[in-house]
């Protein structure tokens, strides 16, 4: 990612995730803005050096909390579903890794024929694969491609780690040749 192509100065709205993580530190009390520099609570000062106890904060507040439909195009149409079946349909479908056009096909089946761009796989993207990627959940498989319901997303170790789910018990190991 080149972020200076654009600007020579960069600001934290340049760079997405950095704001989205500042929001987050701002609300669960952990930083906070004074004169002009972003400082560590008291709270978030016990936090250092522990990035699991932090992650474990952070990470359910940001998935179950944070709207993330609010960075949406299409705001009056909302995702049918709930986290508790989107996290464990991944489990099953990312094993091997799956796109966003692929999620919508296991969720909601076929895209109606139309026009090359598939909206619910864009919100699929939006609302639930990049929160999950931001966190360290999902990764891109392969080469990153601009357009996001074209990258395959699979789970990182970190998933399996972090997350008890249903659909642990069925999962069938991957045998690669």
């Amino acid at each position: 990612m080149h972020l200076y192509a654009v600007n020579k100065v960069l600001n934290e709205w340049d760079f997405f995730p950095l704001a989205e993580l500042h929001d987050l530190m701002v609300v669960l009390k952990i930083a906070r803005d004074f004169k002009g520099y972003f400082r560590l609570t008291t709270l978030g000062k016990t936090f250092v050096g522990r990035p699991g106890r932090m992650f474990g904060l952070v990470a359910p507040f940001y998935l179950f909390r944070v709207d993330h439909a609010r960075h949406s195009r299409l705001k009056e149409e909302r995702l049918f579903g709930n986290w508790d079946i989107f996290l464990n349909v991944i489990n099953v479908e990312a094993e091997g890794g799956i796109s966003a056009e692929g999620l919508h096909e296991v969720l909601y089946g076929l895209p109606e024929p139309g026009p090359p761009y598939d909206p619910i796989a864009g919100e699929l993207y939006v609302e639930i694969l990049r929160p999950l990627c931001w966190l360290g959940l999902l990764q891109v498989v392969g080469e990153e491609r601009m357009a996001s319901r074209d990258n395959d997303y699979a789970k990182t170790p970190l998933w399996h780690a972090a997350l008890r789910l249903d659909t642990d018990a069925s999962l069938q190991p991957i045998v690669q040749r």
